[in-house]
């Protein structure tokens, strides 16, 4: 026991270390753009993609991941993603992975449904392990931006191979509609480190010589990475699916591919070209590609490919704000751009194979990423807009052109900064320099005052230890060798556990699907984990108002759907098919689990001003310090 009461300081110490860095990115206001580092990988198995480090937690842990254009948080893989069936390379295949107990950082919310609204329709789904945590956006060194207590869902599902980053400012809303949680981007701008909410990416092209990475700017965008042109497209009024452009021509040389005119969803999250299938027949004519049913793919035989690759065609993409608006850009593929590799698990034997699907109806015409490896796409959720431009791809040391891109009604003009294109961070601006200098005397301050705190505390704890016959300090309950253990916390029928023995040891989640018909999410009331009630039948939508779909808050059973709300914006019902089925944790071969449409959704909102949950008390140690230095009744 006495070498647990002389690890106190040292732990009060710290706890206010790390509780003063948590405030450094409010002292560093650059108030540029901040163009995030690419890993220098490719990954993915319906790839290759250029990937984007990010580090996770204390002490941090790195995965690679890929933009995504509809999400808002965070999503790696979680361990559980990789099973005893899968090759030993899997982590790494996956862009490695987050164990959530081995960060003390880490703030665990519970097991939800993806927010998939976008992507359900084009047969996607899984759950999360949601919670919070701390992020730096680039690799070790990268000196990328901090953002505090972010959501974070660790994903363990196939349907997503690799990570995602999420580039929307859309909250997420756990139990309580009123009270979202701020996303990566509204972090970036609510703490001064970017000029606005926006955002700029381009894949990259693996197929050029130079094998460009690809390129992710915050609050701005590079003008050495697209060709310029004026066509500015407003956004769509449903905020799952507001990336929308008029898709009025496909061409390849003189040959039509599209019949008439689509409107088609730009959308990061999903590898692949979806188009009505009549346009798909037509790329099979000109291609010579065959279909695969049962993969669900076009897959591309080496006869064909050395054809395809020796005569190197191009696809010429015409699109404008509308399906027949007058002012319109084009965006030209080459061969290359198609050319992509599946591997394990989408395949069982590594093929080539052509990115396009066949879509159902008109709620699956998607561009995907495969798009973006040949276009550049800026969003400006401040001004409602986003713009659409040929990509190009700078070799080695040619430098990067940061355009800041302000708030409307800011009184400072657009900014302007260079780096080279290799990959190398910018020195820190003079505010974070002072920023770190304030931060750093705060700290020594604060660590002298713990000291003092302790020795005094401790002088105290000497004259009032009562003493048993044996002349043994008698121990409060919080240091004994082990602690009381928290109540487990049922969400679905996931069951999280705290087990103590001696010390805090990994947590662990067991997390199993309810296969009796619904799925049961917990809603953090006081006294139990129900609903104010629950409805017995199916699940329905309470009303359907004029202008918007509205979903129910008392659903059916003990399914429970989440709104995703944007200021005024209503979301949007839509067809949709039947969710795909996705594991979470050990895949047993026919254990797999149906999951309903949007059960116990995390929602999303606009709502930039909602409260931040805070996890420190009044004098700025987290909870998480407290009990890990067995300060829980310290006056």
């Amino acid at each position: 026991m006495r070498a647990c009461s002389s690890s106190l300081p040292s732990l009060w110490i710290v706890s206010l270390v790390f509780s003063v860095i948590s405030y450094l990115p409010r002292f560093s206001h650059s108030q540029s753009a901040i163009s995030i580092p690419p890993s220098t990988n490719w990954d993915g198995n319906d790839g290759p993609w250029s990937t984007f480090t990010v580090q996770i937690g204390t002490p941090p842990q790195s995965v690679r991941v890929v933009p995504s254009s509809s999400g808002s948080s965070l999503w790696p893989i979680d361990p559980q993603g990789c099973t005893k069936n899968d090759p030993s390379s899997c982590p790494d295949d996956r862009g490695g992975t987050f164990d959530q107990p081995n960060s003390f950082t880490f703030s665990q919310v519970g097991q939800f449904a993806l927010p998939l609204s976008a992507e359900q329709p084009l047969g996607y789904s899984g759950n999360g392990a949601f919670g919070y945590d701390n992020l730096v956006l680039s690799y070790p060194g990268g000196g990328g931006p901090i953002v505090n207590h972010s959501v974070v869902a660790s994903i363990a599902t196939k349907d997503f191979f690799l990570g995602l980053l999420g580039l929307t400012p859309w909250g997420t809303n756990f139990t309580n509609l009123n009270d979202p949680k701020p996303s990566i981007l509204s972090l970036l701008r609510d703490a001064g480190q970017i000029p606005s909410r926006s955002w700029s990416y381009s894949a990259g092209a693996y197929y050029t010589q130079s094998k460009v990475f690809g390129s992710l700017t915050f609050g701005g965008y590079d003008t050495s990475r697209f060709v310029p042109n004026e066509l500015t497209i407003f956004r769509g009024a449903d905020i799952s699916r507001d990336l929308l452009v008029g898709l009025q021509a496909v061409e390849s040389g003189s040959q039509s591919l599209l019949a008439e005119p689509i409107v088609a969803y730009i959308d990061s999250t999903v590898p692949f070209i979806y188009l009505p299938e009549d346009a798909c027949t037509q790329f099979e004519k000109a291609f010579g590609l065959v279909y695969d049913n049962d993969l669900d793919l076009y897959t591309v035989n080496d006869t064909l490919h050395q054809k395809l690759q020796s005569d190197n065609p191009s696809v010429t993409f015409t699109i404008g704000a509308a399906i027949d608006s007058t002012e319109t850009i084009n965006i030209t593929m080459p061969y290359g751009a198609f050319d992509l590799t599946a591997k394990y698990p989408l395949v069982a034997n590594t093929t080539s194979y052509f990115p396009l699907r066949r879509a159902q109806n008109d709620t699956q015409y998607v561009l995907g990423r495969a798009f973006l490896q040949e276009a550049y796409l800026t969003v400006d959720y401040d001004r409602n807009t986003f713009s659409v431009s040929q990509a190009v791809f700078p070799g080695n040391g040619v430098q990067q052109n940061l355009v800041s891109i302000t708030t409307p009604g800011d009184q400072g003009s657009n900014t302007t900064s260079s780096s080279t294109s290799s990959g190398g961070s910018k020195g820190l601006s003079t505010g974070a320099t002072a920023g770190i200098a304030v931060a750093a005397t705060i700290i020594g301050i604060a660590a002298i005052a713990g000291l003092i705190f302790w020795l005094i505390r401790r002088r105290k704890n000497t004259k009032k230890t009562p003493v048993e016959k044996d002349g043994n300090a008698v121990q409060p309950d919080e240091l004994q060798g082990t602690e009381r253990k928290p109540a487990s916390e049922v969400i679905g029928d996931a069951m999280v556990k705290n087990e103590l023995q001696g010390s805090q040891s990994k947590q662990r989640l067991r997390m199993q699907s309810e296969l009796s018909g619904s799925e049961r999410f917990a809603s953090e009331m006081g006294g139990s984990n129900k609903f104010p009630s629950e409805m017995s039948g199916s699940d329905r939508f309470a009303s359907e108002m004029s202008g918007s779909n509205q979903f129910a808050s008392e659903m059916s059973g003990s399914n429970r759907f989440a709104s995703e709300m944007a200021g005024d914006t209503p979301r949007t019902e839509r067809d949709t098919k039947s969710a795909s089925t996705s594991d979470w944790g050990t895949e047993s071969g026919t254990n797999r689990t149906r999951l309903p449409s949007y059960p116990g959704t995390p929602s999303e909102s606009t709502a930039d001003s909602a409260a931040r949950e805070r996890e420190s008390g009044s004098d700025g140690v987290s909870r998480q310090w407290r009990k890990l230095a067995g300060l829980h009744e310290m006056p």
